[in-house]
């Protein structure tokens, strides 16, 4: 993962960033984990909840961007959890 930041869209809050492919390959299936610690008037009803990108057919030395499919709380923290790539 290159970069993560939070992009304001529709009044919606995103996690938005990008990847690169560092292999001599193509990546068939990416996956971008992120855990969001919501504050009391959070969307989420407890902590850690757990959201994903998915990217796919990733050709070697490609950026690609990536947003998350839901919406965070305006005031959410989130975290960086992992990365899966096959």
């Amino acid at each position: 993962m290159l970069s993560s930041t939070t992009r304001e869209e529709d009044r919606s809050t995103h996690i938005v960033g990008s990847i690169k492919n560092n292999c001599d390959r193509k990546i068939g299936h990416v996956t971008v984990l992120f855990k969001v610690d919501g504050p009391v008037d959070s969307k989420f009803n407890h902590r850690d909840a757990i959201l994903y990108a998915y990217e796919i057919d990733v050709e070697p030395g490609e950026t690609r961007a990536f947003k998350i499919m839901f919406a965070i709380g305006k005031n959410d923290t989130y975290r960086f959890d992992g990365i899966t790539a096959y």
